[in-house]
């Protein structure tokens, strides 16, 4: 077997779709969240916040941590049964978690001391039945690299939340025109994926009782469900913490800070690592190949996130104040330490990818990170909050970030016995970018010398990746 990670056909057309979508569907959340500011308000804007964090964690119960077993695992029987059995399987737990939410929202709505939340939860929890439907036909699609057709699936259903969203703003729904527009646009997606994973030799739309076929994936899916319900703590825990702390309003400020700083991480996140992951399973025997694969991943993210990241810290209130109207001012003093917590996000999401793809041994390693991370997080978010409020809580939770990610990065380098050239040949290239960026960000009195500075260097370093890893070593 070669040891030398050479992009298939395939995966550059996976990378290629998801790149399109993974860009355009941020493109549209990024206008769209800059239009609803002028219709909206931030109290809205937490509401939602809240409420999405919540059913978050409803929805990963009901995911069972089979997304990824679907895609990793070989079946001793039909797959195609196994996927019918898992589909009823989740539709079953779907209806039990939407009554139980709808039952508990006056709890959350108590705790978060917001009583709007109650209604807000209740009109959500129909999501949670429609979601249902997407993990299955998600998994077979992936497996096949078929990134084709969910690129078109995501790209449309944004459109939908897009014109949804802003028809209801308009009409003085407040954040029901968020609610309105997100179930529209998740129905969209679940149908689409359906029709689209009709198509070649994927699977048949059927839900079925017979479980038997999926006991193998239940040992790994028992760590990545684990994994991704530790994953969500990290990822929401914020915004619970800040919404039950500092009201709607600031967490409000807090979530469109966020959206604004990880922008170019949760885009790029969300594309390599959706093509990494099944890439990584296939070479999971051959560790060199397996690490090159990894390293020329976070290589390409790096190259696109750091040159803005930098930006990002550096000149904060100019960007707000350029985006966002006056209201929104309280967000800039947030974006700072919530760009930094966006790009070690990434790094976290991409190495954790990698160690899981080695089956469960990887899932319980990351498991046992992640549970270490939580515990670190219920430390320091209030320390940092009663250090400078909801700015202090921002600092704390970049530092808990930053401390997991490099533990899954050390963990992953030492498993594959990786060498420190090896470990650190990802970040050169984009230290070398970034640099210049800051630069002219410290020296010019504006930032649009150095934003077009961080532009051609993405551009620059990111074809020169794509071009060196047709032999990358």
């Amino acid at each position: 077997m070669s040891h030398v990670f050479t992009m298939t056909p395939a995966f550059l057309s996976s990378l290629g779709w998801s790149g399109a979508a993974g860009f355009t569907a941020q493109a549209l959340r990024f206008a769209t969240r800059l239009l609803l500011a002028r219709v909206l308000s931030p109290d809205d804007f937490g509401l939602f916040a809240a409420a999405t964090t919540i059913l978050s964690l409803a929805g990963l119960l009901q995911n069972l941590g089979l997304q990824s077993p679907l895609i990793n695992e070989k079946f001793q029987g039909s797959r195609d049964m196994a996927y019918r059995g898992a589909q009823g399987l989740l539709f079953a737990v779907a209806i039990i978690l939407a009554l139980a939410l709808c039952l508990a929202a006056p709890v959350f709505a108590n705790l978060y001391g917001m009583p709007g939340l109650t209604s807000l939860l209740r009109v959500l929890s129909f999501s949670l039945v429609i979601t249902a439907f997407m993990t299955v036909p998600s998994a077979a699609l992936s497996r096949k690299f078929r990134f084709r057709e969910l690129a078109v699936a995501e790209v449309l259903s944004l459109l939908a939340f897009a014109a949804t969203s802003m028809a209801c703003g308009r009409w003085g729904w407040g954040p029901y025109a968020l609610v309105c527009a997100q179930l529209l646009s998740q129905w969209l997606y679940a149908s689409l994926l359906l029709v689209f994973s009709h198509r070649g030799d994927h699977w048949r739309f059927g839900i079925s009782s017979h479980w038997s076929p999926l006991r193998p994936l239940f040992a790994h899916g028992g760590y990545s469900g684990v994994n991704q319900f530790l994953a969500l703590t990290l990822t929401q825990g914020d915004n619970a913490f800040i919404g039950s702390r500092a009201g709607a309003t600031m967490l409000g400020y807090y979530a469109t800070a966020y959206l604004l700083g990880s922008a170019a991480a949760t885009v790029v996140g969300g594309v390599v690592g959706r093509v990494l992951y099944p890439q990584l399973s296939q070479h999971h025997d051959n560790a060199r190949a397996f690490a090159s694969s990894y390293n020329l991943g976070l290589q390409l993210s790096l190259c696109i996130t750091l040159p803005f990241t930098a930006l990002l810290v550096m000149e904060p209130h100019l960007i707000v104040g350029a985006l966002f109207m006056d209201k929104w001012a309280p967000s800039a003093m947030l974006l700072p330490p919530l760009a930094i917590l966006g790009l070690f996000r990434l790094w976290n999401m991409l190495a954790c990818a990698a160690v899981e793809a080695e089956g469960a041994r990887g899932a319980k390693a990351t498991a046992l990170v992640k549970l270490a991370q939580v515990g670190l997080m219920t430390l320091c978010l209030p320390a940092g909050y009663r250090h400078a409020e909801t700015l202090g809580a921002s600092w704390a939770m970049a530092a808990v970030m930053a401390s997991g990610c490099c533990a899954v990065a050390l963990r992953l380098a030492v498993a594959r016995k990786m060498t420190p050239a090896r470990f650190l040949k990802p970040f050169l290239l984009p230290s070398m970018a970034t640099l210049p960026c800051v630069a002219l960000a410290t020296l010019c009195a504006t930032a649009w010398p150095a934003m077009i500075m961080a532009v051609t260097a993405t551009i620059a370093t990111t074809a020169f990746t794509l071009r060196a890893s047709q032999n990358w070593k």
